[in-house]
């Protein structure tokens, strides 16, 4: 059960790309067609729902997180029967997870409606269609959930993404079937809740094949659960956290701006989180990889692995916050409609965001290879309630701007600051202090870099295309940032390293291409 690093990365990566590919345009296509079929207030009750759900899942405590943290070493010392204990654990705890969520979920049914503002649309029972939002969530917990835990933990979300790519096929065609001769919501739902059965029974068939030997689970030893539960008992507090700074905006806009912004604020939403998908793909391929070259390194290896791994994140940041500031509302017209535009403003803090996100990629990583979820608690359960406590300040003093900006500032100035404290002193044997200097010149170098991509692309002329506009803006948004850091970097060993990686990346290519 030795994992290969470095072959597993690279597959998980290829096929993370074809995965996500296929889950940007796909949706692209059905989210046109279902505003056109059903309306934009569908749209934004679909996020609603989503949101909460996503306060449901706090339920899951990080379960994945903490069972995979302690199967690397059994991985490593292919102990078969620690990982099917450590299975076992997982499937007894994720019953009790589907219970929760589903007795939580009935509770919360009858206060739906005060969470929309406005109306609903008339022909549907808001409850219907929440109870068949809720359905699959808790399905995700009861129909083989530790099958994935398992492959991930072998690095192998090649395979997940292969059994996801055949579940997603069967989603998306049904429902562009059923919005083309149907405009059924009722139906369009039904369509998700049978894809998420039929893709936990393939991630099923392919672990049993892939590890025969630990197809049947075991019973967990009592010093296992002990030990699980002193890490879950602090990862429910960044589970909490997590959960409210990414699932109370589109509540908040929901109850106190309505569904049409809402819809309006989620196809914004959409582009984003597939840009994101594609970015933390790198994550997801090598997280594994790293909490197993985490446990064997020092500090000293640790930290050059860090510093290239935020350098990489830094460059991708950069450009796509670039891309997004220039393509955002055109690409949004060309897609759906000028009227589904939102202000220039929302366009600024949505990048923004994007960048602070990433930003806190390097440190959740380490923090996770490294288990250090107990001494770091505290900090994603205060980041969400300030977040939270600005939301309802400032969304009815500025309305979305507010909403965007709540959430901007609790994690660039308080969460940010802690993880990095965290993680620097606990994994990296310290530099906290030029770890932050680094991130705040970072992100003026990225504030400078969008500004002049944007004041090129205004120097377009108002007599070329939108699809003239989007063509040049994207090489705009692309060489702007990536001339400005060659000249500034290009003698640095960080950006030597992503060169060659990059190079080296595409000789395989070519080589495989060849035999």
């Amino acid at each position: 059960m030795k994992v290969e690093i470095a072959k597993y990365a690279k597959r998980n990566f290829t096929w993370g790309i074809l995965l996500r590919i296929y889950q940007i345009l796909a949706p692209v296509f059905i989210r046109r067609l279902f505003i056109y079929r059903l309306g934009i207030e569908y749209a934004g009750l679909g996020g609603l729902f989503l949101s909460i759900l996503s306060f449901l899942n706090l339920a899951e405590m990080g379960i994945e997180s903490a069972v995979m943290y302690f199967m690397y070493k059994p991985i490593q010392d292919d102990d078969t029967t620690a990982v099917r204990r450590l299975l076992g654990l997982i499937h007894k705890y994720y019953k009790c997870v589907g219970l929760f969520v589903l007795v939580a979920g009935l509770i919360i049914l009858p206060f739906i409606p005060r969470l929309i503002a406005g109306e609903v649309p008339a022909e549907i029972n808001v409850y219907a269609v929440y109870l068949m939002n809720l359905i699959p969530a808790v399905l995700s917990y009861w129909i083989w959930p530790y099958k994935n835990t398992l492959l991930r933990a072998h690095m192998r979300n090649d395979l997940i993404s292969r059994t996801q790519f055949g579940a997603y096929t069967i989603k998306y065609a049904g429902q562009i079937l059923v919005l083309l001769y149907f405009a059924n919501y009722y139906l369009y739902l039904s369509i998700e809740i049978l894809a998420k059965i039929f893709e936990r029974f393939l991630a099923l068939i392919v672990a049993n094949r892939k590890y025969p030997k630990l197809k049947q689970i075991l019973e967990p030893t009592a010093g296992m659960r002990s030990a699980f539960r002193e890490k879950t008992e602090a990862l429910i507090f960044h589970k909490i956290g997590g959960v409210v700074v990414n699932s109370a905006d589109p509540v908040v806009i929901s109850a106190f701006l309505g569904l049409t912004i809402l819809g309006k604020y989620e196809n914004y939403s959409i582009i984003m989180g597939g840009v994101l998908g594609f970015v933390l793909l790198i994550n997801t391929s090598l997280e594994a990889g790293i909490g197993h070259l985490v446990a064997g390194n020092g500090p000293e290896e640790n930290a050059k692995l860090f510093e290239r791994y935020t350098f990489l994140l830094y460059v991708l940041a950069t450009v796509c916050c670039c891309c997004f500031l220039n393509l955002y509302q055109p690409a949004i017209t060309l897609w759906i409609d000028a009227s589904m535009l939102l202000g220039e403003d929302i366009v600024i803090l949505l990048c923004m965001y994007f960048y602070v996100v990433l930003m806190m990629v390097p440190g959740n990583v380490f923090e996770n290879a490294s288990g250090l979820w107990s001494s770091d608690k505290y900090r994603p359960l205060l980041e969400g309630a300030l977040n939270l406590t600005l939301n309802l300040i400032l969304v009815q003093l500025i309305g979305l701007q507010g909403v965007l900006l709540s959430t901007i500032l609790s994690m660039a100035f308080f969460s940010v600051p802690w993880l990095y404290y965290n993680v620097t002193n606990r994994v990296l044997g310290g530099g906290f202090r030029a770890q932050l200097q680094t991130i705040v010149r970072q992100a003026v170098e990225c504030a400078i870099m969008c500004t002049i991509s944007r004041a090129l692309c205004l120097l377009i002329p108002n007599g070329v295309s939108l699809i003239g506009v989007i063509a040049i803006s994207c090489v705009v948004s692309c060489l702007v940032p990536i001339c400005i850091m060659y000249v500034m970097y290009r003698k640095g060993e960080n950006w030597k390293w992503l060169i060659g990686t990059i190079y080296l990346t595409f000789q395989r290519v070519r080589r495989q291409d060849k035999a």
